[in-house]
């Protein structure tokens, strides 16, 4: 069935307020490293990778087998943006045959705090090129502290997953959880970490081949705040001539003054530490480059956010020395 990528350091998403993080880069499949062509082609989606078998990656950037809407597992709009990921959750084809989209969490959790999972996925029904003819239950997330082999990954005990078969092949079902974290996990993975014998699955039609289940995924959120994760939906903000506007950040990792430069007036300036806390914030500069101290900052994890004249967002996870 079906190589682990450094992140990127900037990534885009909509935010209710400023407080609120998603610890996901790339949470909806957005930022492409290079367009999908093959099976399996997770990893040319910026910052993820597969754990375990082959996750596919799907963009409107190839107009045939792998891309959105239309591609070889039937037809599917992306929850937001154009661009999404596809994953096995049962196969009758092996033993405990799954798929486990994963990536690594752009700052580390902190131990004893309270987080929210949310992401939406969209039931395959193809009956042609490849017969994806039944749906699942136990679709989850967990969270590791390395990238575990696929057997480690079969526990049976996932803090995040839905008992209900998901079985709705037309809209996004938003699967949503909660959990303490008793380790500084750094990694996010997706997929169904129950085996056979513990999952529940609904066929709809015989299939010429094995059977199995096979889910699209969109919008990943993971965070503090319940209601920013539990309603969480990508939106990037472009410029009129459909093109991300180039914005920059730098150094990074930073001891003293960090430089942002953008194509566009800074409106606001925001930067929040792991807790979720605005730390340092500026409404008054209305300029395309930027200087901001963060000498007199614990070392850690940050995120910088800014905001320009045109409503785009932007956001780096800081590492301040």
């Amino acid at each position: 069935m079906k190589s682990l990528l450094l992140y990127t350091v900037f990534f885009f998403s909509a935010v209710v307020g400023y407080a609120q993080i998603n610890l996901v880069p790339n949470p909806s499949f957005e930022d492409t490293v290079n367009c999908p062509y093959q099976s399996g082609d997770i990893a040319k989606a910026n910052g993820w990778m597969s754990l375990c078998g082959s996750p596919d990656y799907f963009k409107s950037c190839n107009q045939s087998d792998w891309g959105v809407p239309t591609n070889i597992f039937g037809y599917q709009m992306a929850a937001s943006g154009n661009a999404y990921s596809g994953f096995i959750t049962y196969y009758t084809g092996g033993i405990n045959e799954r798929e486990f989209p994963a990536c690594a969490l752009s700052i580390p959790m902190n131990i004893g705090t309270k987080y929210y999972v949310s992401f939406k996925v969209a039931l395959s029904l193809e009956n042609v090129a490849n017969p994806t003819n039944c749906a699942s239950n136990k679709i989850g997330a967990m969270f590791t502290t390395n990238p575990y082999t696929c057997d480690e990954l079969i526990t049976n005990n996932p803090p995040i997953y839905t008992n209900s078969v998901v079985t709705d092949s037309t809209n996004w079902t938003r699967i949503t959880g909660s959990f303490i974290a008793d380790s500084a996990y750094t990694y996010l993975v997706i997929g169904n970490f129950f085996d056979d014998n513990n999952t529940d699955t609904l066929k709809f039609f015989n299939s010429w081949w094995d059977d199995f289940a096979y889910y699209y995924l969109d919008d990943v959120c993971v965070g503090t705040d319940s209601i920013f994760v539990n309603s969480y939906s990508y939106v990037t903000r472009i410029s009129e001539n459909k093109e991300l506007p180039t914005v920059s950040f730098y150094p990074n990792p930073v001891a003293d003054i960090v430089n942002i430069e953008t194509a566009s007036d800074i409106e606001e300036i925001y930067l929040i530490n792991s807790l979720g806390q605005v730390v340092y914030q500026d409404k008054s500069k209305k300029s395309k480059r930027i200087d901001v101290s963060v000498s007199i900052f614990p070392q850690g994890f940050y995120a910088l956010k800014i905001k320009t004249k045109n409503n785009f967002y932007s956001e780096t996870i800081l590492i301040k020395h």
